[in-house]
Parts: C-alpha cells; structure tokens; sequence
C-alpha cells in the first residue's frame, strides 16, 4: 500500500529526529570545543582563517544548539521547552552552583576575591558566619557551629 501524505510526513519527521539527535550531540561537541578556545585565547581572540572572534563563534554553536532543540521539539521527541520551564530550572541550577561555590570556598579551592566576584555578579550576599578557616572567611552553611544569625555583608 503506498503511503499516504500523513505517512510521507511521518516518515520526514522521523529522519529529521534522527538527524537533529545527531546535529544536536555535534552542536553540543563543537560548543565545548569554543568554551575551551574562549577560555584559553579569551573572547575577543580571532583565530587566524576566521572572521567571527571567539565569544561570536561560541554564540554561534549555542544557536546551533537552540535550533536542534527546536527541531526536537517540532517533531514531537521533546515537550516544547517555554519561559517558565527555563525560569524555573534557572533556579534550580543557580541554588546547585551556589552549594557547589560554597563547596569550593570552604575547601580553600576559591579565592575570596573570585567569590566575592560571583557574589557580586549574581547580584546576592552571602551569608558568613564570622569564623575564619586558615584565615578564609567562613560560609554559614558549611561551618556547622553557628544557627542562624546576622548577615555579614560581602
């Protein structure tokens, strides 16, 4: 039985979520190859033979992202992903890289400047407990002797 128009579209669904798992696990590879560039060479760096600097070729492959996701979500593999989906695991992610910094402050592994830099640049406070660590200011959620208390300000 020949396949009707319904079929037809189907069948193009399908070699195109085939096509855009493939294009969106590339995309994802070629956007951690240009976080290493923009890293090492830093943003405004462009690489001889190229005409975009690093940060315009990193945006480039997030597109290249962004797009795969939408073909995804256009063929029906994935729920169509809204503002309230990307607010809400924005939070998410945002309270995990918090403990995570909270982590490495309290290990020593971040200087105090680099915090009090995120901190500033996520427009927050922290909230210190006043005890010092090898002469590291303390995070009240990693000291274990203080409850809760005053905000000292970073």
């Amino acid at each position: 039985m020949p396949l009707s128009l319904e079929d037809h579209d189907l069948v193009l669904l399908m070699e195109e979520s085939d096509e855009a798992g493939l294009e969106l696990l590339a995309a994802l590879l070629a956007t951690g190859k240009r976080c290493s560039k923009q890293l090492r060479f830093g943003r405004d760096e462009v690489q001889p033979g190229q005409l975009l600097a690093n940060h315009e070729r990193l945006r480039t492959e997030l597109l290249d992202v962004l797009v795969c996701i939408k073909f995804l979500e256009r063929s029906g593999q994935i729920e169509v992903i809204d503002d309230n989906h990307v607010r809400d695991h924005m939070a998410a992610k945002q309270a995990k890289i918090d403990r995570m910094i909270a982590l490495s402050r309290s290990q020593g592994r971040l200087e105090e400047s680099v915090a009090k830099s995120i901190d500033r640049a996520a427009n927050r406070d922290v909230d210190y407990c006043g005890c010092r660590d090898n002469g590291r200011p303390v995070v009240r959620m990693q000291c274990g002797l203080h409850g809760p208390g005053p905000m000292i300000k970073s």
